[in-house]
């Protein structure tokens, strides 16, 4: 298990949309989310580029994070939305769905946790539009696809007051007749943790001290650190800054694109608080 960001940082001084795909036009993106948490709080940040390669141009302005009813963040990465028509028509949306299921299990109480009943969910349903799409057009719907990982998703919440994160990943497999599958799995962690999806390699570096430039980050941002900032929040967003500026270009298509970029939203849930945006879009729902 993971040390939380909160832990290293005390000692020292991680939906969509995501990438996009579909049977009509070809898309791709990088998405990175990471999350952190202490026993009083969850910060969630991402990114926030969409790579277009039909139209061979980056879109800045994806929303990857979603709150709900100040108790649950989602956060999504992978194949997690669908066009069609040349991109007229929304076939699926992972962000969509996310909202469609809250409005429904938020009316109903069960002991189970809210996060967990909720990944399970999202799960199912995604998984499959997922098999949708790769029946309709396989090779446009893998294409920057990662092995067999179509999408994960990171569900955040408070349950029994600790944090409760849940994470899901839905690959794909193809029968000895040819046959498409998809399913999903879950990690669940009872306490506080950190986890990235998407493209992490960078932040894992840099979480993990692998190089010189790691050390020399965890050196600087000390030194910028205030007394008054949330360490938490604080480590969380720049690194996601440090890997938008050090994340390898990537081949999506015929295109070598940068995979993540734009502005970072980054939202926290306080066990006693609620949500709180720390930094967010104008064009991205607040709630």
């Amino acid at each position: 298990m993971k040390t939380s960001f909160y832990a290293i940082c005390l000692v020292s001084a991680v939906v969509l949309v995501p990438l996009i795909a579909s049977a009509q036009i070809k898309t791709g993106t990088g998405t990175l989310v990471i999350l952190n948490s202490s026993q009083e709080e969850i910060v969630v940040a991402a990114d926030s580029r969409m790579h277009m390669a039909s139209a061979h141009r980056d879109f800045d302005d994806r929303c990857k994070i979603t709150a709900f009813g100040d108790e649950l963040i989602v956060a999504a990465a992978g194949t997690t939305y669908s066009f069609a028509q040349g991109g007229r028509v929304v076939l699926w949306d992972a962000h969509t769905i996310a909202r469609k299921i809250f409005d429904g299990l938020s009316k109903e109480r069960t002991q189970e946790p809210t996060p967990l009943r909720f990944a399970k969910a999202w799960g199912n349903e995604v998984k499959e539009k997922l098999k949708a799409d790769l029946v309709r057009d396989r090779q446009e719907t893998l294409q920057g696809v990662p092995g067999n990982l179509l999408a994960n998703a990171i569900f955040a919440g408070f349950y029994h007051g600790s944090p409760f994160i849940v994470v899901v990943e839905i690959t794909f497999s193809i029968t000895d007749n040819g046959q498409i599958e998809t399913e999903f799995s879950l990690d669940t962690f009872e306490e506080p943790v950190w986890e990235m999806i998407g493209h992490s390699d960078v932040a894992y570096e840099l979480f993990e001290g692998r190089t010189d430039r790691a050390h020399e980050w965890w050196h600087d941002m000390k030194a910028r650190i205030r007394k008054d900032d949330d360490p938490i929040a604080f480590v969380t967003i720049d690194a996601v800054r440090f890997s938008m500026a050090n994340q390898p270009l990537e081949k999506i298509g015929n295109e070598m694109v940068q995979p993540i970029g734009g502005p970072i939203d980054a939202v926290r849930l306080k066990r006693t608080g609620g949500i709180d945006w720390i930094q967010r879009k104008e064009n991205c729902p607040s709630n």
